[in-house]
């Protein structure tokens, strides 16, 4: 398994694992830890490949089902990064305040990999409202995810 797919399978599992409402020690034993979780959900390459299928099993996902699951998550990407883009044509065009309505309404986590993109169109939206301070602060936050050291970040520039 390389580790393009055990980032997608840990995506996977997360998605169903907050869905389902579990936390991470909620799914942890004496078999796999909280910590170890968390590294297949954020897909570091150094975990085995027999852990992920462990969570799977614990999650009551089948592997037959995976392609499907990340289809749907690759479908939700790409329309999340078309909401992105069509709030930054609307800030472009003069409608700032639509645009924040749109990015607020896009209910995007941190953990999203679109989250930095959505805080720096944020930050353009308030840097056009000449509002500094939230301009500022999302412009950090931006910097901030795209380089957290999950490295499952980028940001997504919008061309």
């Amino acid at each position: 398994m390389n580790s393009l797919e055990l980032h997608e399978i840990g995506e996977i599992i997360r998605r169903v694992r907050k869905k389902r409402g579990l936390r991470l020690e909620d799914l942890a034993d004496e078999k796999i830890s909280p910590a170890t979780i968390s590294n297949i959900e954020r897909g570091v390459p150094h975990v085995s490949y027999q852990r992920a299928m462990y969570l799977l099993e614990k999650l009551n996902l089948e592997m037959k089902d995976l392609p499907k699951l990340i289809m749907g998550e690759k479908r939700k990407f790409e329309e999340d990064l078309f909401y992105l883009k069509s709030a930054d044509l609307k800030r472009e065009i003069g409608h700032v305040n639509e645009a924040l309505n749109k990015l607020d309404a896009l209910n995007v986590s941190d953990e999203n990999p679109l989250s930095p993109t959505m805080y720096y169109i944020k930050g353009k939206c308030y840097k056009d409202l000449r509002n500094w301070k939230r301009a500022q602060r999302n412009f950090y936050k931006a910097i901030q995810l795209a380089s957290a050291p999950s490295g499952n970040f980028d940001l997504v520039l919008l061309i």
